[in-house]
């Protein structure tokens, strides 16, 4: 699903908003009261209608193109974190803005990059597994896989559901490197019956991706459920999900799930000013191969920033006085 913005939101209107010091990683609920208005005026009521129906399920997921002006940057960071750098503030206050015109709400969890709302995704220096990561192809995947669903939910298990929504806001991409995203509707059809019955039991254990800081294993656990209002959902990690070596039928079934998700990987690209909003329930999002081993990072090499959004049903727990959008479970905490 594609909607364009006709104009983007005026930057005098972000650079007023810079000039008076609002923070996005700290006050993001204020940038977007602030700035609701304009990008309800910007996108007009048959785009706000869409955007809309894509939050209640009318696809897996959404680009907005012509959202906002990147303006003129830096170098592209060298590292995930945000903090120190204000340069991509415009897009970052767009993002949060057409969040709020949506009914969702930004979240981040502790654990995860010092709990920081908006991270970079772009190329990290040196040897070594993150280093790799930041350059090659990603696979297929949903974020914080090992987290629960909203529906199951326990605030006794000390650990929040994994997010509803990833949402990418394009700062440079100027090799046009596609993000893939394969919706869940196109990988059910692509599976025999006997496969998604498999994965809709409870018989997988599903790692914590890497970039979390906490020890912890979801055992016992579905990678298809059906949710009471929104159908079928999918948590997944090609490197993080397992079943018993003698279960066969389940072990089986990872394979077939993850042959029909390269199939069904549409490429989309995320150019500067664009926001793709990503169902992290309903889709698996990945990338293609950012470039080799050889490339430097910094420079105008591809940046993405990536943060997470809520339904307002969605519940969690809050971790951080000083930042109410910040869950648990909290850095170090071993389930």
């Amino acid at each position: 699903m594609e909607l364009v913005f006709k104009k983007t939101v005026s930057p005098d209107v972000l650079e007023e908003l810079k000039l008076n010091g609002l923070d996005p990683l700290l006050e993001p609920d204020i940038i977007a009261e602030k700035l609701k208005s304009h990008v309800e005026e910007v996108a007009g009521e048959r785009l706000l209608g869409s955007l809309h129906q894509f939050i209640l399920g009318a696809d897996s997921f959404l680009a907005v193109r012509n959202a906002f002006d990147p303006g003129a940057l830096g170098d592209s960071p060298e590292t995930f974190f945000t903090s120190g750098t204000t340069d991509w503030y415009p897009g970052a206050y767009t993002t949060l803005a057409v969040l709020a015109a949506s009914g969702l709400h930004p979240v981040s969890f502790h654990s995860e990059n010092r709990g920081e709302l908006i991270v970079n995704l772009t190329v990290i220096p040196g040897v070594g597994r993150k280093s790799d990561k930041s350059r090659k192809e990603l696979r297929g995947h949903t974020d914080a896989c090992s987290f629960p669903f909203a529906h199951e939910f326990d605030p006794e298990e000390g650990v929040s559901p994994s997010p509803d929504f990833v949402v990418l806001i394009g700062q440079k991409n100027q090799d046009k490197v596609p993000t893939c995203v394969a919706p869940l509707s196109k990988i059910l059809k692509e599976m025999p019956e006997w496969v998604i019955e498999e994965l809709k039991k409870e018989q997988f254990m599903i790692g914590t991706q890497g970039l979390f800081d906490i020890d912890y294993v979801r055992d016992d656990a579905s990678i298809l459920t059906i949710h009471p209002d929104f159908g079928y959902q999918i948590r997944f990690s090609h490197s993080h999900v397992t079943a018993d070596p003698a279960l066969h039928k389940a072990t089986s079934a990872i394979k077939k799930l993850e042959a029909a998700t390269q199939k069904c990987l549409k490429d989309v690209v995320v150019n500067p000013g664009d926001i793709l909003l990503v169902n992290n329930r309903t889709a698996l999002h990945g990338r293609r191969t950012v470039c080799d081993a050889k490339t430097k990072s910094g420079g105008n090499t591809r940046w993405l920033q990536r943060l997470y959004a809520n339904l307002e049903s969605t519940k969690g727990l809050a971790v951080d006085d000083t930042r109410p959008f910040c869950l648990a479970p909290e850095s170090g905490w071993v389930g």
